[in-house]
């Protein structure tokens, strides 16, 4: 009797060790899988990441009336703010920022098909094409998104035969021409000609502004990450403070211009993570360079 009872004291040990030994590999297995999972995900997001970085220029040497520098900083891996410059057939220079609703993998998306519907139209040629354009985008938008996505977009050519830049500020943040006046002061210019966001009115009409630039004018476009970035205290960085930035560093190069304001943005925040995308696009004119007369032209030598 005392054998038996020994023995099924064991055969319950080993059962209990063998029903402890399945629910460790079934709890082994699920973590496995969750693992596998997040693999897979975060392998996704990379890859989404690399397509969106891709779809950003590869170089802003477009000109040599235009210095420009940008960046891009996501809240999270992937995200809906975006800039673009490019250079048409006529040497008219496009600059583009945009910032669609919402956050992760859906807002990258509407990002791309914003992006690739801006490069697929023409819109650099006349004030009255970037106009259709706006309305051509708005209804597209509406289209193909859900009432609750939309897009702010701010989109201008600059003309370098007539120093001149046509825009349309599709409800995005008003960008800032900071000009050094002859008395010294600075006058600041919000641009805010255009009309509603993307996506949301039906018919929604919009028209182009147009502001003439000179040497040593700075343009700001930037997004609502940089202005709305708060501190540890609560408070915003604000425009106030961008313009200020500027200002103090209005003859310095596109790029020393854009480093400042990351690393003032970066020194305020602080240990706070961003609660949005950071999208920055300076673009700083510049003087022509004079290109000496050749000699068939004047018919004498070149004086030194």
């Amino acid at each position: 009797g005392t054998q038996f009872q020994e023995l099924r004291g064991q055969v319950a040990l080993s059962l209990l060790a063998a029903l402890a030994l399945l629910a460790s590999m079934l709890v082994l297995r699920v973590r496995f899988e969750g693992y596998v999972r997040e693999r897979q995900l975060e392998q996704q997001l990379a890859l989404a990441r690399k397509v969106q970085q891709d779809l950003l220029p590869s170089q802003l040497s477009l000109c040599e009336e235009l210095d420009l520098a940008a960046a891009c900083v996501p809240a999270w891996q992937v995200g809906g703010d975006f800039y673009d410059a490019f250079r048409d057939e006529n040497g008219r220079v496009g600059l583009v920022i945009g910032d669609v609703s919402g956050k992760g993998i859906p807002a990258a998306l509407l990002m791309a098909l914003l992006h690739g519907a801006i490069r697929a139209r023409h819109w650099t040629s006349s004030p009255e094409d970037l106009e259709a354009a706006s309305q051509s985008l708005n209804e597209l938008l509406r289209a193909r998104t859900s009432v609750e996505h939309f897009a702010t977009l701010f989109w201008c050519y600059y003309d370098p035969l007539s120093n001149v830049l046509c825009y349309v500020n599709a409800g995005h943040l008003p960008p800032l021409l900071v000009r050094r006046l002859q008395t010294g002061k600075f006058d600041v210019h919000r641009l805010d000609d255009g009309g509603p966001v993307l996506g949301v009115i039906a018919g929604a009409s919009y028209r182009a502004g147009r502001i003439e630039v000179q040497a040593g004018d700075v343009l700001v476009l930037f997004s609502d990450g940089l202005v709305e970035a708060t501190n540890e205290e609560g408070e915003e960085f604000g425009e106030g403070r961008l313009v200020e930035l500027v200002i103090r560093c209005i003859d310095r190069s596109a790029a020393e211009i854009r480093e400042a304001v990351l690393a003032e943005a970066r020194r305020f925040v602080g240990t706070q993570p961003l609660r949005d995308d950071l999208t920055l696009l300076i673009s700083r004119v510049v003087e022509r360079a004079v290109q000496p007369e050749s000699l068939a032209t004047v018919g004498a030598a070149v004086p030194v």
